[in-house]
């Protein structure tokens, strides 16, 4: 049996479920894991839907965002199935979960993700980097199983496909997706409002710390390499949080000749010993940002990726750089 037969004869033969995604979400996490949970839910299965993180305001547009929640003492000490979506291992839903999965008692753990950095080794995996968002993937799955396209459903899954493909302005948007997204609209998705919802309504002290981030751009000596940051007295400046940051590296991309675009988010509270660093690559042309971020023990999209990485600002800037350069 191929992947999605061995997960549809699971689905069968399970009723308990705990759905989650990676920390810090965006569309196609809390998309692929509320449809999945929808399908599930529709066929009489018992779901818990968790995340790390409270669900951010730009995504509470997402149908049924309340399903998820992000106590971890509200999951139970047994499932008969386990899904990781959108994610490579148990530790990209967070340190509470990792912990979690040491002592939670399960009969199967299931892994779907598109990222080509993946490297789980066991149990069932499911790894199609072909695929334009993990939404597509839990499509299949719904699909294969003769499950109720309901417009919910659709609207999550369209939104994981406009979220990672950027509106479908990406080198990931492919046949598979445009027809999927054809289907979705069918089904009832309305392209103007997901659209308008993840891209045109954005908060005014974010627009503020937009201004704030993009006066630190530099560009480096080749003029390919683009890079802005954020610290801790930008947030306070702005009363923003680390889930207005969403977006802004795309800005940096956007310049012309740019091969890639960095964004260093300050993660830590003031008056730690180093400052910790969320660094968001993004890149044009024929650059794996993918290998940088490995490299720092990230991970993520050929021209999508993420990595963390402790020091002060100007030490971490040279080191990055140096290493992009050697990459490009």
């Amino acid at each position: 049996m191929n992947e999605i037969d061995n997960i549809k004869n699971i689905i069968d033969n399970s009723d308990n479920f705990l759905l989650t995604s990676h920390e810090n979400p965006d569309c196609d996490a809390l998309g692929s894991t509320l449809a999945l949970g929808l399908g599930l839910a529709s066929l009489g299965k018992n779901v818990d839907l968790y995340n790390n993180n409270v669900t951010p305001d730009h995504l509470k547009f997402l149908p049924e965002w309340k399903r998820v929640f992000s106590d971890i003492n509200l999951l139970k000490d047994r499932y008969e199935c386990i899904f990781l979506l959108d994610s490579a291992d148990d530790m990209r839903p967070g340190i509470k979960f990792h912990e979690f999965m040491k002592t939670v008692k399960y009969k199967e753990k299931i892994v779907i993700d598109h990222h080509n950095t993946n490297n789980e080794d066991h149990e069932l995996v499911w790894v199609d980097t072909g695929a334009a968002s993990t939404g597509v993937m839990v499509y299949k799955i719904l699909n294969s199983m003769d499950i109720k396209i309901t417009k919910n459903i659709a609207t999550l899954i369209y939104s994981t496909i406009v979220g990672d493909t950027g509106s479908f302005r990406y080198s990931n948007t492919n046949a598979e997706s445009l027809k999927i997204a054809s289907e979705l609209v069918e089904y009832g998705a309305e392209p103007e409002f997901i659209s308008q919802a993840i891209y045109e309504n954005e908060p005014l002290k974010k627009i503020n710390l937009i201004a704030r981030a993009l006066n630190t751009l530099e560009i480096d000596e080749t003029n390919k390499i683009a890079s802005v940051y954020i610290d801790n007295e930008m947030f306070a400046e702005t009363g923003t949080t680390r889930e207005d940051t969403e977006g802004i590296i795309n800005i940096p991309r956007k310049i012309n000749g740019i091969s890639v675009a960095v964004l260093l988010r300050q993660e830590n509270k003031n008056g730690e010993k180093l400052p910790r660093w969320k660094v968001s690559l993004r890149s044009k042309y024929e650059v794996d940002v993918s290998a940088i971020a490995q490299k720092y023990g990230g991970g993520g999209h050929v021209k999508a990726s993420g990595l963390t990485i402790d020091g002060e600002l100007s030490k971490v800037k040279e080191d990055l750089l140096g290493t992009i350069k050697e990459v490009i």
